[in-house]
This record gives structure tokens, C-alpha cells and sequence, in this order.
């Protein structure tokens, strides 16, 4: 499991300026950030509280245990979907740079635009709808709230129950 956090632009929740994914990888969407009056300061303390959450959401979510390693395996990201590909980017990079030997991405949909942006820096993506444009993953999807860390973890839990990891 590979934790990112999402920096989101001041007063919009779902517009990202970047993204800090674990062990400390950050990646920005400079063209965005530079359309901003945001200060280097309040970037500075975007990115600290980005890599804060990170490592505080991995340790929660693997029970204190270490990030399993990623050199040399086979890895396969999974996401709801990709809006804009700069979260799924993020993880991608952060994982080739973990020395994965393979990465396959999996997502039920996302624009085809960030299928085909993604497809080179990956060995295999699986994507079942290809819209032109993803007015919102939303209408892919029945309603649903945003889930807090209690939940994920206990989902986690049972998905270790039900599946022992392979090493």
C-alpha cells in the first residue's frame, strides 16, 4: 500500500495544486499553482502537511507495520478514478522510483487523455471506460460519502483476513 495526499487548492477541495505521495515523492501541477497568488510559504506548508498526513495515514492503515518493499515486484495501482492523472502520476512515480519491476494500473474509468498520458510510463493499463472527458467520476458511481480512517482500516483488517499477502 502507497499513501498520497492530495494538495488542494485554498477554498476548493477538488482542485489539486499537487500531490505528496509516500516516502516523501511530491509532484505539482505548475501550471495551476502558477495561475495562484499562493506564497512560497503556504506551499512550503502544503507540502510539510502533505508529508505529515502520509506518513501519518501509512502508519495507521498498516498497523504500524513497514511499507512492504516494492523493488523488483509487480505493482498494481488501483484507483476509483483519474480525473485529471495528476494523483495516479504521483503514485506511478513514486512507485517506479521505490524500484518496482512492473506496474500495472487499474481504473473502472478515466479520460482517455489520461489513459493515453499514463500508458508509457507503465507497463499495462487497465481502464473500462474511456470517456473524452470525466465531467465527474461521480456520475460513474451510485452516491457515496467520503469514508474516515476508522473505516478504512477496519475494511483493511478484513481484507487481510480474507487475503494473506504474498511475499
Amino acid at each position: 500500500m502507497l499513501v498520497v495526499h492530495r494538495i488542494v487548492e485554498p477554498g476548493h477541495t477538488r482542485t489539486h495544486l499537487g500531490v505528496v505521495a509516500e516516502p516523501g515523492h511530491v509532484t505539482v501541477n505548475a501550471d495551476r499553482l502558477g495561475e495562484l497568488e499562493v506564497t512560497p510559504e503556504w506551499w512550503e506548508d502544503a507540502v510539510a502537511w502533505g508529508e505529515t498526513e502520509v506518513r501519518r495515514r501509512g502508519t495507521l492503515y498498516r498497523g504500524g507495520q513497514e511499507r512492504r518493499q516494492i523493488a523488483g515486484r509487480r505493482v498494481i495501482i488501483v484507483s476509483d478514478s483519474a480525473g485529471t492523472g495528476l494523483t495516479l502520476g504521483a503514485a506511478v512515480a513514486a512507485i517506479r522510483a521505490l524500484g518496482a519491476r512492473e506496474i500495472i494500473v487499474a481504473l473502472p474509468v478515466a479520460p482517455a487523455s489520461v489513459v493515453d498520458t499514463v500508458r508509457p510510463l507503465v507497463d499495462q493499463v487497465i481502464c473500462l471506460a474511456t470517456p473524452a472527458e470525466l465531467i465527474g467520476q461521480g456520475l460513474h458511481y451510485p452516491p457515496a460519502d467520503d469514508i474516515d480512517d476508522e473505516a478504512i482500516c477496519r475494511l483493511l483488517e478484513d481484507g487481510h483476513r480474507v487475503v494473506a499477502p504474498a511475499d
